[in-house]
This record gives C-alpha cells, sequence and structure tokens, in this order.
C-alpha cells in the first residue's frame, strides 16, 4: 500500500500551496430550516413508513425575492472576502431535473446533497433571518443566524448572529449587510481555522461497506473469516484505512454485516479537483478485493459513500 501513502504525500503539499497562495472554502448559501418552516417551504411526506420533511428550496428561492436579496448580499461579502460563492438560484434550477430523477427512482440523495453536488461545496452556510417593520418608517432584523455546516462531515464549524437594531433604512440589502458585516469576522476565523486544519490532517469522510446476502450466505464475505493478502477482512480494511488517511488516523470499524470506515482525505487531487468519498471508494475496486467480489460504488452525498458488496467470484 506504499503508493497510496506516496499519493497522500503528493496532494498534501499541493494543498498547503493552495492556502499559501490564499484560496479559500467554496461556500453554499440557504435558508435554515427554521426559515422554510416558518415561510411554509416545507413538505411531509412518507418515506417506506416514515414520515420525512423535505424543504421546497426551488419554490423559496422562486417566490421570494426578499430571500434571494439576502442570500446574494450575503454571498457577495464572502465573495468580496475571497470565498468563492455561486449563484444559488441558477444552481436550484440546474439541479432540479436530478431531484426529480432522485424521487422517480428512490434514489436516497438528499436536496441538500444534490445542490451540495452541484456546486461542488465546501461550506454550507444556514442563514436565518426575518425582517420586520417596527413602525414609524423603521425596520429591524429582528432574527438573523449564520451558521457554517462542513458539506462533506455535516459538522457544526461555527454560528454568528443575532438581532439589529431598528433602522430607518428600509433596503432590504442594507439591512442583511449591517448583519454580516457585523459578524462575519468572527465566522470567517472560525472556518478558515478548520479549513487550514484540514490542509494538514485532511477532511473526514465516511465509507460503508456492506454485504449482501448473496456474499454473506455464500461465504465470501466474513468480517473475521474472509483473507485478504493473508489479512482477515476487517483487519485488511482497518490497515489500509491508516495507510490511506492522512497521517495514519483512518480506521474500520466491524458492524454485524457491514464495514464502516473513517478517514482523513485531501482536499484536492494532483489535477486540483476536490476528493470525495466515491472518489475514494472506486479506488477501493481497483485492490486486490477485485479479485474476490463483485463490487459496486454508490455516492450517498460529498463526504459519505457506501461499497457494496453484491457477490463474490
Amino acid at each position: 500500500m506504499k503508493k497510496y501513502i506516496l499519493f497522500i504525500l503528493f496532494i498534501s503539499c499541493n494543498s498547503l500551496v493552495l492556502i499559501a497562495q490564499g484560496i479559500k472554502p467554496k461556500v453554499m448559501i440557504i435558508p435554515s430550516d427554521a426559515w422554510m418552516n416558518l415561510n411554509g417551504y416545507m413538505m411531509t411526506e412518507n418515506e417506506q413508513g416514515a414520515e420525512q420533511i423535505n424543504y421546497d428550496y426551488a419554490r423559496a428561492f422562486r417566490e421570494d425575492p426578499i430571500l434571494v436579496e439576502a442570500i446574494n448580499v450575503t454571498g457577495g461579502i464572502f465573495a468580496e472576502r475571497g470565498f468563492q460563492f455561486t449563484d444559488m438560484a441558477q444552481s436550484i434550477k440546474d439541479v432540479q431535473s436530478k431531484i426529480e430523477r432522485n424521487t422517480v427512482t428512490g434514489r436516497v440523495l438528499s436536496v441538500k446533497d444534490e445542490l451540495a453536488l452541484q456546486v461542488s461545496a465546501d461550506i454550507i452556510l444556514y442563514l436565518d433571518f426575518s425582517i420586520q417593520d417596527v413602525g414609524f418608517g423603521q425596520r429591524q432584523v429582528d432574527r438573523f443566524t449564520m451558521t457554517a455546516i462542513d458539506a462533506y462531515s455535516n459538522k457544526n464549524l461555527g454560528s454568528a448572529g443575532q438581532a439589529g437594531p431598528r433602522s430607518s433604512s428600509t433596503a432590504t440589502s442594507d439591512l442583511i449587510r449591517e448583519r454580516v458585516l457585523a459578524f462575519i469576522n468572527d465566522l470567517e476565523g472560525d472556518v478558515l481555522r478548520i479549513f487550514e486544519g484540514y490542509v494538514t490532517n485532511g477532511r473526514e469522510i465516511t465509507i460503508e461497506i456492506i454485504g449482501s446476502p448473496d456474499a454473506i450466505d455464500y461465504g465470501c464475505f466474513d468480517v473475521y473469516g474472509t483473507e485478504v493478502e493473508g489479512e482477515m477482512l476487517y483487519e485488511w480494511f482497518n490497515n489500509w484505512a491508516a495507510e490511506t488517511s492522512i497521517n495514519g488516523g483512518g480506521y474500520a470499524d466491524p458492524l454485524e454485516e457491514s464495514i464502516m470506515i473513517s478517514m482523513n482525505v485531501p482536499l484536492v487531487d494532483e489535477r486540483g479537483r476536490p476528493v470525495q468519498a466515491l472518489n475514494v471508494t472506486t479506488g477501493l475496486m481497483r485492490t486486490p478485493l477485485r479479485d474476490i467480489f463483485q463490487m459496486r460504488p454508490e455516492r450517498l452525498g460529498l463526504g459519505r459513500a457506501i461499497l457494496n458488496i453484491n457477490d463474490c467470484k
């Protein structure tokens, strides 16, 4: 597995160069769940016997010009500070056909995951706000929060904001700009500290190895019984994760009929493209596992993937 270690070292050096050049994360800004609920852009659907709340971002961006203005103002300020920002209204239009296809095929990716994939986001920034008329020709941002979430691991990277003062300026752009500028320094500092840590330690992804009933019944997928290169299956995955992960921090956690791998990967590959969990998962298909299993990868998001062990060879 020495080639994996050399690959990681090469990409780590490349990532350090990126930070030295001042490149910052790509931000995807969407309304918070609270905003979507309060403004009626949520749907309760039955999925496999369980109620699931889904959010209609396409309708929200189409029907609420204040939302579009607030997000564009916020994104513009982040862009002024060097972050990459994508026009969310256009991205939602571009991804809508995929979302509709997921409904037909039963694919498990959420709307947010599809959007993050479309944008190739590093950070999902949830914007929660409310603007009210408070009399005497004044308006007030009476609720305001920006919450940054890692688009790969879904971990909270930081949150900032609070209600603003009454203002004689009634323009939405002015009110939102004042709130963003009041809190962006702290949030930006939190995000960049974590992002720079990713350069040294890698970004966390998870891969689940799932054995099908056929693979289990025929005995080729046995967490403790199957051997790969002289090691039991669980031990092989554990060593592979440690050797492939940046700084050797990867590990495998055996479950009853699956193995969960947690590991840290470089931000970008040798061509400067983001390294996603699916990329790493397809790499597993080029290891000695290919001589034992029939496999198929499945994307669950930017930082989550499954390697399905469909059958024995």
